[in-house]
């Protein structure tokens, strides 16, 4: 769970992850330079994309999510996004999802917040799907009605590899999903 744009370890269930499943707060994983966080930024929009710029230069935090070769997880990774707060504010949140060969797994990103406050809400996911692996992603945005919502996705699909995609797309006065 991220709220506003910050992990927040208490409202997060990463205990008892299925093997080959690794889950790493972003701004943690650049502090300590792990391996995964020099991959963030290698996808890149076909051109100049004013919104992606915006996340790359201000983003705080986010997941880095590692899912092994071969990996065949029986339960879906959750990524809740939470805007809390009474002012408003704009967050700049960055994901990074590998699935190594052959894995096999479900994500499922949802976006909230509340109603009459305009809140800003900018997020990037980075999907790097490698050979023969599926990945189902389900997107929810159902942020409060004065929202403005941004999001980029972006993905690198591997031989043989798929991704099925299912969003629905409720609240926030503005909407954008590149």
């Amino acid at each position: 769970t991220l709220v506003n744009g910050q992990f927040v370890p208490d409202l997060s269930d990463m205990g008892g992850l299925e093997g080959k499943l690794k889950i790493v707060p972003l701004a943690r994983a650049l502090a300590e330079q792990h391996p995964l966080a020099a991959r963030i930024g290698k996808l890149k929009p076909e051109s100049h994309d004013p919104t992606f710029a915006l996340n790359t230069a201000f983003l705080s935090d986010g997941l880095l999510i590692e899912i092994g070769e071969g990996a065949a997880l029986d339960r879906p990774i959750w990524i809740r996004h939470i805007f809390a707060g009474s002012e408003a504010a704009a967050t700049f949140v960055r994901n990074l999802v590998m699935t190594g060969a052959g894995a096999n797994a479900t994500l499922f990103e949802s976006f909230e917040g509340p109603e009459g406050i305009a809140y800003q809400v900018n997020s990037a996911l980075e999907l790097h799907v490698a050979d023969r692996a599926n990945l189902s992603f389900v997107r929810l945005q159902a942020e409060g009605e004065a929202a403005l919502h941004l999001s980029t996705l972006l993905a690198a699909v591997g031989s043989g590899a798929e991704i099925a995609y299912s969003g629905l797309t409720t609240g926030a006065s503005v909407s954008r999903q590149n």
